[in-house]
């Protein structure tokens, strides 16, 4: 009976741990689904934008081909903006830079928002992470300089006198003689 009972209890941890994974990868997948959304909204921002872009550059060139035609059809032509197809074309082109604005607008707060998201995420783990590093690096660094110093006796005086770190034996050496010449 003592089998019997072992193999249930495996059973009902494996069914546990499926649980809290199922439960686990349906928030995940909320999350990513988020993610992927706000990715897919940026990105038909971006070619709306892109659009518009297109139809300001068609609208001054077709303003500028306009007022062409109409100073090469007569000599001293008067072109004013009062004048119905360039008030039109005019119309046109300050709406397009007003949805390039919005879009523009639009885009960089969802950077902003990008950024922040990831500032405030990103906090708990950088606070965490070089204290760990601290603690590796200092019960590391007497092993470091003493294979640093062995690994570099072929190394030229002028390169270890820029590192003061790695001392080799020549910089030792010349340390005492200029001691002795202050006494």
């Amino acid at each position: 009976m003592s089998t019997e009972n072992k193999e249930n209890d495996v059973l009902e941890k494996f069914k546990t741990f499926f649980k809290i994974g199922v439960k686990e990868s349906k928030k995940a997948i909320g999350k990513a689904e988020v993610v992927l959304q706000k990715t897919i909204d940026n990105g038909n921002t971006r070619v709306e934008k892109f659009q518009y872009e297109s139809k300001l550059d068609k609208a001054y060139l077709k303003l500028g081909k306009t007022v062409a035609e109409k100073l090469s059809a007569k000599k001293n032509a008067a072109v004013a903006s009062s004048d119905a197809e360039i008030a039109e074309l005019l119309k046109e082109i300050s709406e397009f830079k007003k949805e390039i604005t919005e879009r523009t607008e639009k885009l960089a707060e969802a950077k902003a928002s990008k950024t922040s998201e990831a500032k405030t995420t990103a906090k708990p783990k950088t606070a965490k992470a070089p204290a760990a590093k601290a603690k590796a690096s200092s019960a590391k660094a007497p092993a470091t300089k003493a294979k640093s110093t062995a690994a570099k006796p072929k190394a030229s005086s002028a390169k270890t006198a820029s590192k003061p770190a790695a001392k080799t034996t020549a910089a030792k050496a010349k340390k005492p003689s200029p001691k002795s010449s202050d006494k």
